[in-house]
């Protein structure tokens, strides 16, 4: 039985020597299963006002229900093995997977100032009370009722101060041993615990019964006007709504009623995000500011399965603004480079990324970055480096000035969702850079560190959370509250201001779980319970191969929606660039398969910024040049396609073909598409080229990408569709997308140097016998399944993605 956390009431909880030892023995083994998730169902009807204990600027807070305890469950890892494929291997229901609908909220007409609570118990009790800093940790002043006919224990907790409360429920006179990773938390003292959220019952808020965009171009909102408790009405007079950035008068108001209804139509296919602002009679605005309801005017409902994912590194994509910050005393490829928002805007407006069927855009980091140079380590140690990589973030919301401020990043944004572009924003939650003013003015924020990742006795997986990425990065302390809320409101500020649609969390298995559900539990109940579109969350998690269950560890419905998937990135590049067998990637699939199943939205890649770039190990393998000497780029050289090249092009084109018809989300790495050459970082990020300087090798890998890409934008059997291996073996590969009966992909390679015919016996439940399936890849490549068999001629290095004519 645990102790209660060190608090600053003086009304401790009496405790003896024996627990005290079974509290060190509780907490060593609920550190080791510190990773563990379960996801708990909160009671009906039991709602209260969110707590609002810091400064939520023009971000939604909204009622939503605190925890239903649950009673001694086991705790089990996110997601869980997938079960065993079945014949047809078609997906589930996919409005059970990433990004289903919430349900709806339930608002008061006038806010109440008591707070309700419930706790059920998986076996019988016979007694529960709530202790926690509200009432000094009392194991009786306030003990909960039995509503016999539901088996919840339920109390109405009177007149609590507006915060965060960290409780625990007290169960026949113990405090209950574990607490659900499913359900808000606060760190006090020592230990972590359930977080009761109370609102201000004195301010009014607002929230939305309903909302919905369509694809005929309409958009509406019904928003509801809860009164503070004195029951001041709502005052028309107020109403600010905007849709986009335009502003528009509410369709109607009812200020009895406390409803303002938003309906406009006529809008073009893009975002158009609802925002509204109202205050009561009294004066008082909306304790939440302003409720967002991001909402896409779209032909069909978004999945996150639906994404093809490209991350434009902002400082070396593209530069439109024709301006350059280099700071002295720095290499250029460790320099600013002039990439900017300007320049992806123009790349937009070009129809770049449309033409290569990218629907999702990742931007590096947007917080503004030191304008000094700082000296690296390790293998970099003795170089300088600048923050051209936006990892270094020394303020919490000014965006990169160099990259063209924050006007710059609307213009952007607003012009990728106008083209049906979401955009993906990267997350720097682990640490600040030395000078941003978190470090200057609250230096309580920042853990004792065990010293910079790496060294004796810090490893980077040994002492993951309290290692430094280097000594002027700083790590943010979770376990500290005022940490915990300061930065989850920094994200929430990025997600309405900015319009975001994504979002990246770096370093995750460097920081507590605490932050990462906090994070994805505000999106989903400040603004995705008002109606607005999903979010997806993805983790950066960098293991090594077949470490599939490490990633999981982060992954479920409360914390991340998926992670880039780094097991499988190793294995891709064994296959493509040292001819490792389809065998060998054909089981890694499986095993990630098993480990992942079916709620995690993984990204699977084959470039990354922290690595060299494949089209680099395929010509050097594991002899690659050193990472500052700006070795020469195949890929650069003039006139048709050489030998070289076309090796390249060839491995490259099919590593990209297998990503990009995997389930999941998958990954380009700017540059990857033209075979952009580059060692270690900071060689891998080298400056995209564009116009004249792309030779024809570039081209003729780029045409091919962008087939692929297009083919998965617009297939929904390759973004929805399940996934069964038909055939593996050293060379070729036969892999089945399942949709539906009659439904189905097959997607076939051979990465021998010659030519071969390749036959698969296809389940009867797949209803492909006389089906006609075209090559989307090759025009005039067709096949036709006859007594459920499938022929496929491919010739050296080839392959074919075949779907229902």
């Amino acid at each position: 039985e645990p102790t209660m956390p060190r608090h600053a009431h003086p009304a401790t909880p009496p405790q003896s020597a024996a627990r005290a030892a079974r509290l060190a023995a509780l907490l060593a083994a609920l550190a080791a299963l510190a990773l563990a998730a379960i996801l708990l169902a909160p009671a009906a009807g039991c709602l209260n006002d969110t707590a609002l204990d810091v400064d939520y600027p023009d971000v939604a807070i909204d009622p939503r229900p605190n925890d239903v305890g649950e009673g001694e469950t086991s705790d089990t890892a996110g997601g869980g093995p997938s079960l065993p494929p079945g014949e047809t291997g078609f997906p589930s229901d996919p409005s059970e997977g990433p990004g289903s609908s919430l349900p709806p909220l339930e608002l008061e007409a006038v806010r109440s100032c008591t707070t309700p609570v419930a706790y059920r118990p998986s076996r019988s009790v016979a007694s529960v009370a709530i202790a926690g800093e509200f009432n000094g940790w009392s194991e009786t002043a306030n003990p909960l009722a039995l509503d016999a006919e539901t088996g919840t224990w339920r109390a109405e907790l009177e007149d609590l101060q507006p915060g965060e409360w960290g409780y625990r429920f007290v169960v026949d006179g113990a405090f209950e041993q574990a607490i659900p990773s499913s359900v808000y938390t606060k760190w006090v003292g020592d230990n972590e615990n359930r977080n009761l959220l109370v609102g201000d019952c004195r301010q009014p808020l607002l929230g939305a019964a309903e909302a919905f965009a369509t694809a005929e171009g309409r958009v509406f909102a019904d928003v509801r006007f809860s009164s503070a408790e004195d029951a001041s009405p709502l005052d028309a007079e107020s109403i600010e709504v905007t849709v986009g950035r335009q502003a528009v008068p509410p369709a109607s108001v009812d200020v009895a009623e406390g409803r303002i209804v938003v309906d406009v139509s006529g809008l073009p296919p893009g975002k158009h995000s609802v925002r509204v602002r109202a205050a009561d009679e009294a004066g008082r605005p909306a304790e939440n500011g302003t409720l967002y309801i991001p909402l896409w005017v779209e032909d069909e409902p978004w999945q996150w399965e639906d994404a093809v994912l490209y991350f434009a590194f902002t400082d070396r994509f593209r530069n439109g603004s024709g301006t350059r910050d280099r700071i002295s005393g720095v290499a250029d490829i460790a320099n600013y480079l002039g990439g900017d928002f300007p320049g992806i805007t123009a790349a937009l407006r070009e129809g770049y990324f449309e033409e290569l069927g990218v629907n999702v855009l990742w931007i590096s980091p947007v917080n503004q970055n030191p304008f000094e140079r700082f000296v690296g380590i390790g293998v970099n140690e003795g170089r300088w480096f600048t923050g051209y990589h936006g990892y270094w973030p020394t303020e919490p919301r000014a965006v990169e000035s160099r990259f063209g401020g924050s006007e710059a990043l609307h213009e952007m944004i607003e012009e990728a969702h106008s083209r049906g572009i979401r955009v993906l924003f990267d997350l720097v939650l682990n640490h600040v850079h030395e000078d941003h003013p978190y470090v200057r003015d609250h230096p309580e924020w920042f853990g004792n560190a065990c010293g910079v990742c790496g060294t004796p006795g810090c490893g980077w997986d040994e002492r993951p959370i309290d290692c430094l990425f280097t000594e002027y990065l700083p790590n943010l302390d979770y376990r500290v509250h005022d940490v915990l809320t300061t930065v989850a409101a920094d994200v929430l500020h990025f997600a309405e201001r900015y319009d975001v649609d994504a979002f990246r969390i770096d370093a995750a298995k460097h920081m507590e779980h605490i932050i990462m559900r906090r994070v994805r539990m505000d999106l989903r109940d400040r603004i995705e319970r008002q109606g607005g579109a999903p979010y997806w969350v993805v983790g950066e998690t960098f293991v090594g191969a077949y470490q599939f269950e490490d990633i999981m560890r982060y992954v479920a419905p409360y914390e991340l929606s998926g992670q880039f998937d780094f097991p499988l990135y190793w294995i891709l590049r064994d296959v493509f660039a040292h001819d490792r067998g389809f065998d060998h990637l054909d089981d890694a699939i499986r095993r990630g398969e098993a480990a992942y199943g079916s709620l995690a939205l993984h990204s699977p890649f084959i470039g990354n910024h922290d690595e060299p770039r494949l089209a680099s190990e395929i010509v050097h393998r594991h002899d690659m040049p050193d990472r500052w000497s700006n070795f020469a780029d195949p890929m650069a050289v003039p006139g048709p396609p050489n030998a070289e090249q076309r090796n390249i092009i060839r491995r490259q084109a099919m590593g990209l073909a297998t990503v990009l018809t995997l389930p999941g989300v998958p990954l380009l790495y700017y540059g990857d598409e033209i075979g952009l050459a580059g060692g270690g970082d900071p060689d891998n990020r080298r400056m995209m080229p564009w116009g004249d300087d792309l030779t024809e090798a570039n081209l003729a890998l780029r045409e091919r990408i962008a087939t692929l890409g297009r083919l998965r934008r617009d297939s929904v059997i390759l973004r929805r569709g399940g996934r069964q291996t038909l055939l593996a073996d050293d060379t070729r590969f036969v892999q089945g997308r399942p949709l539906a009966p009659g439904q189905v992909g097959i997607v076939a390679m051979n990465r021998g140097e010659g030519s071969t015919t390749v036959t698969v016996t296809l389940p009867a439940s797949w209803q492909l016998d006389g089906v006609r399936l075209v090559d989307g890849t090759r025009p005039g490549r067709t096949a036709t399944a006859s007594g459920n068999r499938l022929e496929i001629r491919l010739d050296g290095w080839d392959y074919a993605v075949l779907l229902p004519e």
